[in-house]
């Protein structure tokens, strides 16, 4: 998994490149988690290219949310594939993360 990162204000805006799994999520965590001050705490985390998502990816965001979401932040996912969608759904996840179709969009919003 390759990540890249952009800061732009007091957000992050994330780009994903390749899984989000048991493999990976770890060190997605600490390498976004260690981003996270007060300054920048609205992360949008680009999912285009995330080719699969399991159950430690989906942990590894609500875990950042947990860490942004005392200083009003939020965790904002675009470019959702229609099987990370359905994941995040069933685990209802969906209610607690702003989905947006594109990064623009989430960037205008937040």
């Amino acid at each position: 998994m390759n990540i890249k990162i952009e800061q732009n204000l007091h957000r992050l805006i994330v780009v994903i490149d390749g899984p989000l799994d048991v493999m990976s999520a770890p060190a997605f965590l600490n390498e976004i988690g260690r981003m996270v001050t007060r300054e920048v705490y609205n992360l949008i985390i680009d999912m285009s290219r995330v080719t699969l998502i399991d159950t430690a990816g989906t942990s590894a965001l609500v875990s950042l949310l947990r860490q942004v979401r005392p200083a009003g932040g939020v965790v904002a996912l675009t470019h959702l594939s229609h099987a990370a969608d359905v994941k995040l759904r069933l685990r209802n996840l969906d209610s607690i993360f702003e989905i947006y179709p594109d990064s623009e969009t989430a960037l205008m919003r937040l």
